[in-house]
């Protein structure tokens, strides 16, 4: 009832099209809810900008499927852990919420990443998400800066791991391929005394975005064509 009743509210709003992909998929999205939910949204749409004449705003480097999940959050406030990981391989499904934080932080929207957080860290509590592999760790040190908060993540996970893991053949060589984070995690690990962490002691709200976006580079760039 609630959804009908926002959608009937909705039916005299201004429509934006953002095109999303390489070849582009249309998406039609209220102007309005996308302006307050992103600051690159209200620039592009709001501002100077070529596309706020014609409210079209082009996305060439991202995923359709990432979008629909950002909308399922501007408008619902969603975001399905458990959905993502249907079908998919650990690796396939890290990546997936990889992706999605990364676009959120593009599109300077704290809130989505920080409901990400929330919905990641609840379901690897309740063991419905299994333990990041070191692919996806690669791909989080491969695509963001260092203070982004998802190697804050990333190495907090592995001080959950069982120490003896940390001597087999697969752990010494997937390290190798991530110096900087192994780097990191042996000073981390070195300060807690080697001490496995207990994953059910962790705290979504450990890992919001609190950067100074003035200050620091985001996750990723984003184009406007």
């Amino acid at each position: 009832m609630k959804r009908e009743a926002k959608r009937r509210k909705l039916v005299n709003e201004p429509i934006a099209i953002i095109k999303v992909g390489s070849p582009p998929q249309n998406s039609h999205v209220h102007k309005s809810f996308l302006c307050q939910a992103s600051p690159f949204f209200r620039a592009a749409l709001e501002g100077s900008f070529k596309e706020s004449a014609d409210s079209v705003v082009h996305l060439p480097q991202d995923e359709s499927s990432t979008f629909d999940r950002f909308l399922g959050w501007v408008y619902w406030k969603e975001y399905d852990v458990m959905d993502l990981v249907k079908g998919k391989s650990n690796k396939d499904y890290w990546s997936v919420i990889i992706h999605d934080h990364i676009f959120a932080d593009k599109i300077q929207v704290e809130g989505f990443q920080n409901h990400i957080m929330n919905a990641v860290i609840g379901a690897y509590k309740t063991l419905e998400l299994k333990p990041m592999g070191l692919e996806s760790v690669l791909e989080i040190y491969t695509h963001t800066p260092e203070s982004c908060p998802l190697r804050k993540l990333a190495l907090t996970l592995y001080e959950c791991v069982t120490p003896d893991w940390f001597q087999t053949p697969a752990a010494l060589n997937g390290l190798k391929r991530v110096p900087q984070f192994a780097a990191e995690l042996v000073q981390k690990l070195a300060g807690s005394g080697r001490t496995k962490k207990d994953f059910r002691t962790l705290r979504a709200e450990d890992f919001y975005d609190k950067r100074d976006r003035n200050a620091d580079a985001a996750c990723g760039g984003m184009e406007r064509s």
